[in-house]
């Protein structure tokens, strides 16, 4: 996607659910990310925020913006 005011690039932000194994309850890691026994479980698209990666842009969508 392309930023509508600059045509730079841009990111999203989105809150996502994950399903992990109780042992890892405060121990979110890179690495602790790519075990097998780690979900994706659910992302909240409706919250999901868009940002310009441009710096001198930094235009923004989010659901409360439209």
């Amino acid at each position: 996607m392309k930023c509508p005011k600059c045509n730079g690039d841009v990111e999203i932000m989105v809150n996502v659910t994950i399903l992990i194994p109780a042992e890892l309850e405060n121990r979110l890691s890179k690495t602790n990310l790519r075990r097998n026994d780690v979900k994706l479980y659910a992302a909240n698209w409706d919250k999901a925020s868009y940002f310009c990666k441009n710096e001198k842009c930094r235009w923004r969508m989010s659901p409360e913006t439209g």
